[in-house]
Protein backbone atom coordinates (compact mmCIF):
# COMPACT_ATOMS: atom_id res chain seq x y z
CA UNK A 1 0.00 0.00 0.00
CA UNK A 2 1.41 3.36 -1.09
CA UNK A 3 1.35 6.21 1.41
CA UNK A 4 0.73 9.63 -0.09
CA UNK A 5 -1.01 12.87 0.82
CA UNK A 6 -4.29 11.69 -0.74
CA UNK A 7 -4.37 8.72 1.62
CA UNK A 8 -3.39 10.93 4.58
CA UNK A 9 -6.28 13.29 3.78
CA UNK A 10 -8.68 10.34 3.73
CA UNK A 11 -7.48 9.39 7.21
CA UNK A 12 -7.77 12.96 8.52
CA UNK A 13 -11.41 13.38 7.49
CA UNK A 14 -12.35 10.29 9.49
CA UNK A 15 -11.33 12.00 12.72
CA UNK A 16 -11.71 15.76 12.05
CA UNK A 17 -13.88 16.40 8.96
CA UNK A 18 -14.85 19.96 9.92
CA UNK A 19 -11.47 21.11 11.21
CA UNK A 20 -9.95 23.91 9.09
CA UNK A 21 -7.36 22.51 6.68
CA UNK A 22 -6.54 25.47 4.41
CA UNK A 23 -6.65 29.21 5.06
CA UNK A 24 -6.01 31.70 2.26
CA UNK A 25 -6.98 35.37 2.45
CA UNK A 26 -10.74 35.31 3.02
CA UNK A 27 -11.27 31.63 2.18
CA UNK A 28 -11.12 28.66 4.53
CA UNK A 29 -11.59 25.00 3.66
CA UNK A 30 -12.23 22.26 6.17
CA UNK A 31 -10.85 18.76 5.59
CA UNK A 32 -14.18 17.43 4.28
CA UNK A 33 -14.60 20.22 1.72
CA UNK A 34 -10.95 19.96 0.69
CA UNK A 35 -11.37 16.21 0.18
CA UNK A 36 -14.57 16.64 -1.83
CA UNK A 37 -12.93 19.18 -4.16
CA UNK A 38 -9.85 16.99 -4.56
CA UNK A 39 -12.05 13.98 -5.33
CA UNK A 40 -13.97 15.92 -7.99
CA UNK A 41 -10.75 16.95 -9.70
CA UNK A 42 -9.29 13.43 -9.33
CA UNK A 43 -12.33 12.05 -11.21
CA UNK A 44 -11.66 14.55 -14.01
CA UNK A 45 -7.93 13.75 -14.14
CA UNK A 46 -8.64 10.04 -14.33
CA UNK A 47 -11.21 10.72 -17.04
CA UNK A 48 -8.46 12.51 -18.99
CA UNK A 49 -6.30 9.38 -18.76
CA UNK A 50 -4.10 10.12 -15.74
CA UNK A 51 -2.89 6.84 -14.24
CA UNK A 52 -0.32 5.72 -11.73
CA UNK A 53 2.97 7.63 -12.10
CA UNK A 54 1.73 9.92 -14.91
CA UNK A 55 3.05 13.47 -14.55
CA UNK A 56 0.59 16.34 -14.20
CA UNK A 57 1.70 19.96 -14.34
CA UNK A 58 0.18 22.39 -11.84
CA UNK A 59 0.36 26.06 -12.82
CA UNK A 60 -1.60 27.80 -10.07
CA UNK A 61 -0.90 30.58 -7.59
CA UNK A 62 -0.48 29.86 -3.87
CA UNK A 63 -4.16 29.23 -3.23
CA UNK A 64 -6.67 26.62 -2.10
CA UNK A 65 -6.89 25.54 -5.75
CA UNK A 66 -3.19 24.60 -5.69
CA UNK A 67 -3.74 22.40 -2.62
CA UNK A 68 -6.82 20.83 -4.24
CA UNK A 69 -4.92 20.14 -7.48
CA UNK A 70 -1.92 18.68 -5.65
CA UNK A 71 -4.14 16.31 -3.66
CA UNK A 72 -6.21 15.37 -6.72
CA UNK A 73 -3.10 14.36 -8.65
CA UNK A 74 -2.04 12.23 -5.68
CA UNK A 75 -5.48 10.60 -5.46
CA UNK A 76 -5.39 9.81 -9.18
CA UNK A 77 -1.99 8.15 -8.67
CA UNK A 78 -0.08 10.79 -10.59
CA UNK A 79 3.09 12.73 -9.92
CA UNK A 80 2.85 16.50 -9.55
CA UNK A 81 5.01 18.87 -11.56
CA UNK A 82 4.55 22.23 -9.81
CA UNK A 83 5.31 25.24 -12.00
CA UNK A 84 6.04 28.86 -11.14
CA UNK A 85 3.32 31.30 -12.22
CA UNK A 86 6.04 33.78 -13.23
CA UNK A 87 7.44 31.54 -15.96
CA UNK A 88 6.79 32.60 -19.54
CA UNK A 89 4.33 30.28 -21.34
CA UNK A 90 7.08 29.07 -23.71
CA UNK A 91 9.10 27.82 -20.70
CA UNK A 92 6.04 26.22 -19.11
CA UNK A 93 5.45 24.27 -22.31
CA UNK A 94 9.13 23.22 -22.50
CA UNK A 95 9.09 21.96 -18.88
CA UNK A 96 5.86 20.04 -19.44
CA UNK A 97 7.28 18.40 -22.56
CA UNK A 98 10.58 17.58 -20.81
CA UNK A 99 8.67 16.05 -17.87
CA UNK A 100 6.42 14.15 -20.30
CA UNK A 101 3.39 15.56 -18.47
CA UNK A 102 0.03 14.16 -19.54
CA UNK A 103 -1.77 17.44 -18.88
CA UNK A 104 -1.75 20.76 -17.06
CA UNK A 105 -4.03 21.99 -14.26
CA UNK A 106 -4.24 25.77 -14.34
CA UNK A 107 -6.52 28.81 -14.15
CA UNK A 108 -9.18 29.47 -16.82
CA UNK A 109 -7.25 32.58 -17.93
CA UNK A 110 -4.39 30.35 -19.15
CA UNK A 111 -6.62 28.38 -21.56
CA UNK A 112 -5.97 30.82 -24.38
CA UNK A 113 -2.16 30.89 -24.09
CA UNK A 114 -1.02 29.60 -27.47
CA UNK A 115 2.51 28.68 -26.35
CA UNK A 116 1.23 25.96 -24.01
CA UNK A 117 0.44 22.89 -26.10
CA UNK A 118 -0.44 20.47 -23.25
CA UNK A 119 -4.08 19.51 -22.72
CA UNK A 120 -5.50 21.58 -19.86
CA UNK A 121 -7.96 21.23 -17.03
CA UNK A 122 -8.82 24.53 -15.39
CA UNK A 123 -9.93 25.12 -11.83
CA UNK A 124 -11.30 28.15 -10.10
CA UNK A 125 -12.94 27.70 -6.69
CA UNK A 126 -15.65 25.06 -7.25
CA UNK A 127 -15.57 25.19 -11.06
CA UNK A 128 -13.67 22.64 -13.15
CA UNK A 129 -13.44 22.97 -16.93
CA UNK A 130 -11.90 20.90 -19.68
CA UNK A 131 -11.84 22.02 -23.31
CA UNK A 132 -14.08 24.95 -22.35
CA UNK A 133 -16.80 22.71 -20.91
CA UNK A 134 -17.84 23.06 -17.27
CA UNK A 135 -17.71 19.62 -15.66
CA UNK A 136 -19.76 18.28 -12.77
CA UNK A 137 -17.86 15.23 -11.51
CA UNK A 138 -18.95 13.40 -8.36
CA UNK A 139 -17.25 14.20 -5.07
CA UNK A 140 -17.22 10.63 -3.79
CA UNK A 141 -13.84 9.33 -2.80
CA UNK A 142 -11.77 8.58 -5.87
CA UNK A 143 -9.35 6.83 -3.58
CA UNK A 144 -5.71 6.14 -4.08
CA UNK A 145 -6.02 2.38 -4.54
CA UNK A 146 -7.84 2.20 -7.88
Amino acid sequence: MRLNSGRLLNERIKTHPRKIAVVAKSEQLDFLTLNQRANRLAHVLAGQGVKCNDKVGILLPNSPEFVVAYLAVQKAGGVTVPLDMKLPPKDVDAILRFADARLLVTLPSAESIADIKQPMVTVEKEQIKCKGEILHPPDDDWGVDR
